[in-house]
């Protein structure tokens, strides 16, 4: 029903918030005679983001398909993770299935659900859509209202200028860093500045992946804690010198742009990642975080966003002495 979407949708929007820092639009639910039973469109802006497909009466689970028989689950239809990109399946919603499939311990999905995953993922891939540059404004001058003076002497100093910022702010969403202390980022890219004399606003001096690593250590506290374990560990994900070397091979213009990265060595490094995920899924140790140098960092997050691996990156600089990092894959070619 269009109210309990528009409800869940409030809700998951409010999670969503307090996970990245920026906020979801709202959405209205419209029949369409053109979609096939079970079929569903979902529009942004007036151009199509999402277009799949959800069976009807079924219940969405994170469990690869080659499973379901073990389980007693019949496969309605297979799908993939709307987050990581896995295999999984559609079975039935019967009292029966989601009693088995908690007696197992596997979270049971609804449409609702796995819509709400889908669209922000989405949005945190593109985060362009919306934290705009007038968006940006919007939160200086309201930082500039509850705190006057804050942020005056930064931009009329040429520091930095509002398409600066949301170019940063931007690139931290994609790479999976909460922006929800905006106020932090700003310090941070004034202390770059000041540190560096770059004026950001002046053409030609502004280096994004730089300007981001720096930022990005500067809230290392807060990077690495969302990836520790109970034991205050982080389990790695670790880079081979052959994968290494493949991503320095290449360099991004710009943060949406395609590298000259040829398809031969996208395949070795695309199987080189799903052999490693799949280990690390079989051994059932989530969260596990990608672990490579701050030069390559930008190739590798542009990677990761192409092949849906939705996993935690972190440089070894932004890693601390008294934090035990837990090898558990190698990721090679």
């Amino acid at each position: 029903a269009p109210g309990e979407f528009e409800r869940r949708w409030s809700e998951y929007a409010l999670d969503f918030r307090g996970f990245t820092g920026f906020a979801l639009p709202g959405f209205n639910v419209q029949s369409s005679s053109d979609l096939e039973a079970g079929g569903y469109r979902v529009s942004f802006n007036g151009v199509t983001i999402v277009s799949a497909f959800a069976p009807l009466d079924c219940i969405f689970l994170e469990i690869n398909p080659s499973l379901s028989e073990i389980l007693g689950l019949s496969v309605v239809a297979e799908s993939r993770h709307p987050v990581s990109g896995g295999a999984c399946f559609w079975t039935h919603n019967t009292l029966a299935n989601r009693a088995s499939c908690e007696a197992a311990g596997f979270r049971v999905y609804d449409f609702l659900d796995v819509l709400a995953l889908r669209l922000g993922t989405y949005f945190r891939r593109n985060p362009e859509l919306l934290l705009s540059v007038s968006e940006i404004y919007s939160r200086l001058k309201e930082i500039e209202s509850n705190q006057p003076g804050f942020l005056s002497d930064l931009l009329e100093g040429g520091f930095m200028n509002v398409s600066r910022v949301s170019e940063v702010m931007q690139q931290l969403i994609r790479e999976g860093v909460n922006v929800k202390r905006f106020p932090n980022v700003l310090e941070a890219l004034g202390a770059y500045s000041a540190t560096y004399g770059s004026q950001l606003s002046k053409e030609g001096e502004f280096d994004l992946s730089d300007v981001v690593s720096y930022v990005r250590l500067s809230q290392r506290k807060q990077i690495l804690g969302s990836v520790l374990t109970a034991r205050r560990t982080i389990r790695g994900c670790f880079l081979s010198d052959q994968v290494q070397e493949i991503f320095s091979s290449f360099f991004l213009e710009a943060p949406t742009s395609s590298p000259k990265l040829s398809t031969r060595d996208f395949e070795r490094l695309r199987v080189g990642f799903e052999s490693s995920l799949q280990s690390i899924k079989q051994r059932g140790v989530l969260p596990v975080a990608v672990i490579c140098p701050s030069e390559i960092r930008s190739q590798v997050s542009w990677f990761l966003r192409q092949v849906q691996g939705e996993m935690p990156l972190i440089c070894r600089e932004e890693l601390e002495p008294m934090i035990e990092i837990e090898p558990l894959a190698a990721w090679s070619v």
